[in-house]
């Protein structure tokens, strides 16, 4: 899960990288209300992301804290981010655009589908320390010791 952690992050830098340097090059220019969008993105959303992961992949205490808030909020982002580029669209009248959409609605897939992972392994270790728990409980004292 943090190796997947980090690699959307990874990913994440990538597009936003390429979508800010073709708007930043194109004739138009930059639309005023992207450009806290994108600092936020930088400063914030994908750096927490790569720190997460990092964590996780190091088996750090707060990885394990962070990861199912980081893997939902990812989840929740992907669906917002594709249900705003819809709703965009037809408000505004515009194409919509379809490789984006669908991009955020994978991410969202992914991050859903790892955290039921990540929350089914974290149970299965609650259950087996739980039975370790019991067992040792429930076994005789021997003798001599």
């Amino acid at each position: 899960v943090g190796g997947a952690l980090v690699g959307l992050a990874v990913l994440a830098y990538a597009a936003l990288t390429s979508l800010v340097l073709t708007t930043v090059a194109s004739p138009t220019g930059v639309e005023p209300l992207l450009r806290p969008q994108w600092i936020v993105d930088y400063t914030v959303g994908n750096p927490v992301l790569l720190l997460g992961g990092v964590l996780l992949w190091r088996r750090a205490r707060l990885g394990y804290v962070a990861a199912a808030g980081l893997l939902f909020l990812s989840g929740v982002n992907g669906v917002a981010f594709a249900a705003s580029g819809v709703l965009g669209a037809l408000l505004s009248a515009s194409p919509i655009d379809v490789p984006v959409i669908a991009v955020h609605l994978v991410i969202s897939t992914i991050s859903f589908t790892l955290l039921a992972l990540f929350m089914r392994g974290a149970a299965n270790r609650r259950r087996a320390a739980s039975l370790r728990s019991q067992t040792a409980q429930s076994a005789p004292a021997r003798p001599g010791r």
